[in-house]
């Protein structure tokens, strides 16, 4: 198991394509030749040939007033007689050491159901519903789309980072990401303009007879619907339409059907202390808008505990050993596989609500003023479906 290496370029494409797909390969290529981009990239040889790979991306994920690096593992692949040989767990591993190395608070990511689980990742944070389109918008607007190039790019930006200021919790693209999703095949940036003005932006990827829209803003309603309209121009006759439904988006609701069935971005948290540390500038600023300017907290983990003290100006983050009675501690309890819904998520309500083993305690008032529900909006490289 190593990093990949440029002569390891043309084996990666074959590897993705054969299992993911064309476009998954070029997605790989714009990956590795970007800089730095072979050393993100982790292999498993085996007898001279490339059996498995994956790749760590670099993401920065806001929680309020602070931004914690974070790692996205991608482009996972194993050739199928390699398979079920632990592979995609070693690199799994692989990419986690890399992570840590490189500062990443927390890991997220799109994985198939369940399979992760077992590196420590949980179901954290819903994304938000598809749901199908009701037709080509009546009344459609005297505006259009087009697809946006490189020129656009610092237009591109400040419609997103715009749309996300209005998120507790917010993942944004790249800078190298931005410029992965201008040279993909698989979907394109559509851009509407009100004269000069850029107005909407959507991610659309189409075939013949479908089309998806992610990432939808705008900053009206007219917008939105030029947006609708021209993912419909784009495929033949009645074929569905779905739209990934972001609350923010002006007038899209409307345009949409019933919802589908909710999925969630998974959430690792490799090192509990470490992330209440990164994450103490904002929770002493919730604690001192509800005028708690003093005071302690005991969250227990069951097999690990965190204690956080504060004051005025500072708070501090002792860490400890097991500690199964949490509420008899005068603490709180959150199982490992709630911590990422209690930070990211639906915070200590929907921790109190969902997992048995999520006990609040004498503390339930103050866990509900540091873990206020948080809504989330996280910008990922593949649309999530």
């Amino acid at each position: 198991m190593r990093a990949a290496t440029p002569e390891d370029l043309s084996a990666l494409e074959a590897l993705t394509a054969d299992r993911e797909g064309p476009d998954d390969a070029v997605d790989l290529r714009l990956a590795a030749l970007s800089p730095g981009g072979f050393a993100r990239i982790g292999v498993v040889e085996v007898d001279g040939e490339v059996a498995a790979t994956a790749t760590l991306l670099d993401e920065q994920v806001r929680v309020g007033s602070v931004t914690l690096p974070a790692g996205q593992i991608e482009l996972v692949a194993s050739a199928v007689q390699y398979e079920h040989r632990g592979y995609v767990r070693a690199l799994t591993n692989w990419c986690h050491q890399r992570s840590a190395e490189r500062g990443h608070i927390i890991n997220v990511m799109i994985g198939i159901p369940n399979f992760y689980r077992q590196f420590g990742y949980h179901y954290s944070i819903p994304m938000h519903p598809w749901a199908e389109s009701l037709g080509t918008p009546a009344g459609t607007s005297t505006l259009t789309a087009r697809v946006a190039t490189a020129a656009d790019l610092p237009s591109l930006q400040k419609l997103q980072d715009q749309a996300q200021d209005t998120y507790d919790v917010a993942m944004p693209h790249q800078p190298e990401c931005w410029q992965w999703l201008l040279d993909q095949p698989s979907s394109h940036q559509w851009l509407v303009e009100d004269g000069d003005t850029p107005v909407g932006l959507a991610r659309i990827a189409a075939g013949n007879d479908w089309a998806d829209v992610g990432e939808l803003t705008a900053t009206n309603a007219e917008a939105t619907q030029a947006l609708v309209s021209q993912a419909h121009a784009l495929i033949a006759g009645d074929g569905p339409v779905r739209v990934n439904d972001r609350p923010h988006a002006p007038g899209l609701g409307p345009l949409l059907g019933e919802p589908e069935r909710l999925d969630w971005y998974y959430v690792r948290v490799p090192d509990e202390r470490a992330l209440f540390h990164a994450l103490a500038p904002e929770l002493l600023n919730r604690l001192h808008t509800a005028g708690r300017h003093t005071g302690e907290v005991l969250l227990s983990f069951y097999r690990s505990h965190v204690r956080l003290t504060w004051n005025a100006d500072t708070m501090s983050v002792s860490a400890g050993g097991p500690l199964q009675a949490p509420v008899s501690a005068g603490g709180s309890g959150i199982p490992l596989d709630a911590l990422g819904t209690l930070v990211f998520g639906g915070g200590a309500e929907a921790v109190d609500a969902r997992f048995p083993d999520g006990l609040l305690g004498r503390q339930a008032e103050l866990m509900r003023v540091l873990f206020p529900p948080q809504r989330a909006d996280l910008l990922t490289w593949y649309l999530p479906s």
